[in-house]
C-alpha cells in the first residue's frame, strides 16, 4: 500500500484537527459517487479517523485522524471489493 503523508502546512489547508495526520491512499475500482461514498464510509468507520474524502478522478482517498489503524482502513476498503494499491 502506498501512503502519502502531507506536510504540516498542507494539513492546515485541509482544516485537519491539530495533531492529526493526513494519509492519502491509492484505490482502484472506484467509478462513481456511490463508490466514493462507500469508501469514505469504510474509512470513517475506523476508530481515530476524523474525516475521509475521496478524489474520485485521482482514485485517492484522503483520511485524517490521530492514531489511526491504517491496516484496518485498508481492510475495510478491500472488503468492499476495491483494490488498495501497494
Amino acid at each position: 500500500m502506498r501512503l502519502f503523508r502531507k506536510k504540516p502546512e498542507e494539513k492546515e489547508k485541509d482544516n485537519a484537527s491539530p495533531g492529526s495526520e493526513v494519509i492519502i491512499m491509492e484505490v482502484e475500482g472506484m467509478t462513481c459517487n456511490h463508490c466514493r461514498h462507500s469508501v469514505e464510509n469504510a474509512a470513517s468507520s475506523v476508530e481515530g479517523v476524523d474525516s475521509a474524502s475521496v478524489d474520485l478522478g485521482e482514485k485517492k482517498p484522503a483520511v485524517s485522524g490521530k492514531d489511526t489503524d491504517i491496516e484496518k482502513i485498508r481492510s475495510n476498503i478491500s472488503s468492499l471489493g476495491y483494490e488498495v494499491k501497494n
